[in-house]
């Protein structure tokens, strides 16, 4: 999709002021997978403790509260050594 096109569309989808729209196109176009990124490190963030959980056969919501801490703990690491530290090793 063209700036244009991408400027056009975030003003009726996402209804966004124009400034806006043409600033995020820009961004977007300057650095094309880092949205991508983002969101690939949100979905792996979010599925880190199920993964650590369901290994250690835990199910119990109340105890989500120490792996999420963990996790905070270890912000700025990649997220395979930030698993690391969630599991313990």
């Amino acid at each position: 999709m063209a700036v244009e096109e991408a400027v056009a569309f975030m003003q009726t989808r996402a209804n966004l002021p124009e400034p806006t729209a043409r600033a995020e196109g820009a961004r977007y176009a300057s650095w094309p997978t880092r949205a991508a990124s983002y969101l690939t490190g949100c979905q792996e963030t979010l599925a880190m403790p199920s993964r650590h959980f369901a290994r250690i056969g835990r199910s119990d919501v109340d105890a989500l509260r120490p792996s999420h801490d963990r996790l905070g703990e270890s912000a700025g690491l990649p997220l395979a050594l930030a698993e690391r530290v969630l599991s313990g090793r």
